[in-house]
């Protein structure tokens, strides 16, 4: 998702920013090389948040992070809130709501870890922790 200013909430997409239409990506994501593909000026970052505090500053015109950075972020900032453009949904690679990641998994403990996830969606477990955090959560595709 790209993350905007609140001033800027009212964009419709990427194209319709104003500015120079330079956006925060992190070093080496795919959104970084996606968005070059696209020809839009692209600023990296190693984190997140340094994304989300350039925002605020009118160094960049949007961030392509996560929800839970917007998330939090608004949480934190409450006189500052970001808002965010669906500039990623069609795109597949881009879109996971919870994810672990694993060195050297096997079939058995992935079944395990998948199963525990199953379980704490299905009991609503995840949402009402991402919400203590101001993170919207979506049921994932």
């Amino acid at each position: 998702m790209l993350a905007v200013r609140g001033e800027d909430a009212r964009t419709a997409s990427l194209d319709s920013l104003p500015g120079r239409r330079r956006v925060g990506v992190t070093v080496g994501s795919m959104a970084s090389m996606m968005l070059d593909q696209r020809g839009i000026a692209t600023i990296p970052f190693v984190f997140e948040d340094e994304m989300m505090i350039a925002l605020r500053r009118h160094d960049i015109d949007a961030a392509a992070v996560t929800r839970t950075s917007v998330g939090y972020y608004n949480l934190t900032h409450p006189a500052e809130e970001a808002a965010t453009l669906a500039a990623f949904d069609g795109e597949q690679a881009l879109n996971w709501n919870v994810a672990v990641g694993m060195l050297r998994p096997d079939d058995r403990l992935r079944q395990g870890i998948d199963a525990a996830l199953d379980g704490l969606l299905a009991d609503g477990t995840i949402a009402r922790i991402y919400a203590r955090y101001g993170v919207e959560s979506r049921p994932p595709q």
